[in-house]
């Protein structure tokens, strides 16, 4: 089954998926450089698992986007009640046990 790819930028394809976290990473970005405010949440912390979230989708290429989107979500409503550091360590074990378990 090919996937099909909206673009590539030299060795990289990205489809309409990681062009969308390519473009909330720079708006998380602008956010964090003119000191705007979002609700609740800590804009760097958004940012790093933006960024994780990326590195995790080319890391597992075969990964299921729902069970992705779950976990980001999660992370998501973590980072309002824990530390990043918890946060971090959520979900790269998450991803070890989905490897392990053979889910992803």
């Amino acid at each position: 089954m090919t996937q099909r790819h909206m673009f590539n930028l030299g060795k990289f394809y990205f489809s309409k998926k990681e062009l969308f976290l390519l473009l909330a990473s720079i708006l998380l970005f602008v956010i964090m450089q003119f000191n705007f405010t979002v609700s609740f949440f800590n804009p760097f912390n958004l940012l790093v698992l933006t960024v994780f979230t990326l590195l995790a989708k080319g890391f597992f290429t075969t990964t299921n986007d729902s069970v992705l989107f779950i976990i980001f979500l999660a992370s998501i409503f973590l980072t309002l009640y824990m530390p990043m550091f918890q946060v971090v360590l959520f979900y790269a074990l998450s991803f070890v046990f989905l490897k392990v378990f053979r889910v992803i």
